[in-house]
Parts: structure tokens; sequence; C-alpha cells
């Protein structure tokens, strides 16, 4: 198994205190030292790459969220409006069908009355025919009359000459 950087870093740091056999030796520990330092470096740039990538997509996620907030808030107050205007039908329906109702009402009692006046005008046609008959015999009687006056009044006029 490789050694990681730390566990040679500290191999590297106890070297100085226990001194090394052989110059050689060092020099392979240094660069063995130096590519893991490399490769450090790599895995730092790539973790520092990789928060930088998570810090963009959170912000954008949050700017989603916000988003998304705001279109349920205002999605909340068009179902509010629409619950509003659709008590404010459920109202005005029940005010019609209480309208419509009263008229009902009203249209069946001016049929009932129609009727009725339908009835007394069945009941009062002999009577309007009698009347008008008497009229006829009256109209026909004040004929007679006046012919009858007229000629008096003539009569009367001739006796005076």
């Amino acid at each position: 198994m490789p050694e990681s950087f730390w566990e040679q870093g500290v191999a590297v740091e106890a070297g100085p205190e226990a001194a090394p056999k052989e110059p050689h030796a060092e020099l392979g520990s240094l660069a063995v030292s130096a590519d893991d330092f490399s490769a450090l470096e790599e895995r730092v740039m790539r973790a520092v790459e990789i928060v930088k990538r998570e810090r963009g997509e959170r912000a954008r996620a949050e700017a989603l969220a916000r988003q998304a907030e705001e279109r349920i808030a205002a999605a909340e107050s068009r179902i509010t409006e629409i619950e509003e205007r659709v008590r404010m039908a459920v109202e005005r329906a029940g005010r019609n069908e209480e309208f419509v109702k009263q008229a009902e009402e009203r249209i069946k009692n001016a049929e009932e009355r129609a009727i009725l006046a339908e009835a007394q005008l069945h009941e009062q046609i002999p009577l309007l025919e009698q009347m008008q008959t008497e009229l006829k015999a009256h109209k026909s009687e004040r004929d007679q009359v006046r012919q009858r006056v007229e000629r008096l009044l003539k009569q009367l006029d001739g006796l005076e000459i």
C-alpha cells in the first residue's frame, strides 16, 4: 500500500532528527514527496473546483427555489381570488334562484288571476249580450219617442198659425 503524503511528510520531518545513512536515499524520499505534493495539489485544485461548482449550483438551486416560492405565492393569491369569485358567484346564484322562485310565484299568481278573470268574463258574456240587446231596444224606443215628439211639435206649430 503506498504511503500518503502526510505519512511521508511525517517520515521526512522525522528524517532530519535521525540522520540518514545514505545521501542518495534522502533524494528518493524527496522525489516521492514532490510527486505526492503534486498529486495533493491536483486533488486540492479538483476539490476547489468541486466546491466552486457546488456553490454555483447551490446558488442556482436557491434562486430556483425562490422563484418557485414566488410562483407558489402568486398561485396561492390567484387561488384565493378565484375562491372569492366562486363564493360571490354562488351567492349571486343563490339570489338569482330566489329571484327566479319569486318570479315563478308571481307568474303563477298572475296565471291564476287570468284564469279567474277569464271565468268571470265567460260569466259576464251573457249579461253583456243582454245589455247590448237592451241598449238597442232603448235606442230604438228613443228614436220612436223622438219621432213622436217631433210629430207633436209639428202639430203644436200647426196650431199656432
